[in-house]
């Protein structure tokens, strides 16, 4: 509309280029994005088509010249929010409002779909004529199995199709909105035209390169899995293979540790030569195995140690007891040690009723700081109890339970049964979010 500062949109020839605008009101309030270079042939039929997917942004504008995407460049992007292209003016062919009108050239099937064109269908169109000139050239059968008159018929007849890709569109808008929220994670990937080798460091000299070796587990244990990968996945193969004993024997001797407080290898942390050997080898042994056959089932071998009867025993303790079995390595009572500042931390809030078992990682909750901590608690803060120790919020809460030490690497927990003292008691203040 030219009386009302061009408010409107157009597809606008200037010279051989080609230009569209969304104007609210020109200069200040609009968007103009042009092609590069010269797109018009002169004496040449051409197909040009525009698309907008209506984000009042010049990056949501394509131009096509016989169904090639034209390079862009924007000339105005002054659009403002609130900005609006309604205006009174019919819809024009071949000119705007006034007097600006589309000379020495000709126009033949122009069409207006109400949404955005994807690049499969805009090639599609390109490469067929219009349906008026098909049904007066074409015989009968041909066109029981002509192309183009079966998209024109799921475009204009079928409502079933037409409403699939209405909702086929709104969940690809859907699953990109989601793609930009979302923090991109950087994921390494095995080279497969190479690999993996390095040199030995003469006296551990960077510069001073040995003999080339490659990627290879030790002689000394199970050989390689057959067919496996050499690479990473190769490795993962090789850990959990029935002929490797070590995995299995150290994660139930973990699983075995957070149950009954003490592990069968009570260092955990080292089954080498310089660990405790175990307590109980052959059960150590027939754990493993039994582990390993059922599918390294978590939830299954936790059951299996919780209805024991070496775990339902009484925690009782006698003087016998203590002179005999002072530290429980022969299992001659019930577990009895403090729980964990993380078991802490769920029942407080399983009591509270705001524990939630679905694992959807979403809003976090601040448990037991002090009052004068809990003034300044953040409300971005997280429910980890060695990253909220780590803030000194929870340095009388937390910290006062075992949990891994945050700064040097903690390469096993440290559990006792000692009772806290009534003065340390720490506070259940808490800040939810």
């Amino acid at each position: 509309d030219q009386d009302a500062d061009y408010r409107g949109w157009d597809l606008f020839q200037s010279g051989r280029k080609l230009a569209v605008h969304l104007i609210d009101t020109w200069p200040t309030n609009g968007i103009k994005v042009s092609t590069e270079s010269d797109v018009l042939a002169p004496g040449q039929w051409q197909h040009v088509l525009v698309t907008y997917d209506g984000s009042r942004k010049p990056q949501g504008i394509h131009i096509y010249v016989n169904g090639a995407k034209q390079s862009v460049k924007v000339e105005k992007d002054t659009l403002k929010p609130e900005a609006t292209m309604r205006t009174e003016t019919p819809t024009r062919i071949g000119q705007r409002s006034g007097d600006q009108i589309f000379e020495d050239g000709s126009l033949q099937d122009v069409r207006i779909y109400g949404r955005v064109i994807n690049d499969k269908e805009i090639a599609d169109i390109v490469g067929t004529g219009t349906l008026s000139l098909l049904l007066a050239t074409v015989d009968e059968p041909a066109l029981k199995t002509n192309k183009a008159l079966f998209e024109h018929y799921l475009l204009k007849v079928d409502p079933d199709f037409v409403a699939l890709v209405a909702k086929v569109d709104a969940l690809n808008s859907e699953s990109a909105a989601i793609k930009a929220r979302s923090p991109i994670t950087h994921v390494q990937k095995e080279r497969m035209d190479m690999s993996p080798a390095t040199n030995i460091l003469l006296r551990g000299h960077y510069d001073t390169l040995g003999d080339k070796v490659a990627a290879e587990t030790p002689e000394a244990l199970h050989a390689f899995p057959e067919g496996a990968p050499r690479n990473r996945l190769g490795l993962a193969q090789w850990l959990v293979d029935p002929a490797n004993p070590l995995t299995a024997r150290v994660t139930v001797n973990r699983f075995w540790q957070e149950i009954f407080g003490r592990g069968l290898v009570p260092t955990s942390e080292d089954f080498g030569v310089m660990g405790t050997p175990p307590s109980h080898p052959q059960l150590l042994d027939w754990l493993a195995l039994e582990f390993q056959s059922n599918g390294w089932n978590v939830k299954e071998f936790f059951k299996l140690m919780l209805m024991s009867a070496t775990y339902r025993q009484s925690a009782t303790v006698t003087a016998e007891k203590i002179e005999k079995d002072r530290d429980n390595a022969w299992l001659s009572r019930g577990p009895r040690f403090r729980m964990d500042a993380e078991m802490i931390r769920d029942y407080a809030l399983a009591t509270s009723g705001l524990l939630s078992a679905q694992m959807l990682y979403g809003l976090p909750v601040a448990l037991f700081a002090t009052s004068v901590a809990a003034a300044s608690l953040p409300e971005m803060s997280r429910s980890t109890p060695s990253e909220l120790a780590a803030t000194s919020l929870l340095a009388d809460g937390f910290s006062l339970f075992p949990q891994p030490v945050i700064r040097p690497m903690a390469a096993a927990r440290t559990i006792n049964n000692l009772a806290l003292p009534c003065s340390t008691t720490p506070q259940p203040v808490m800040n939810i979010r």
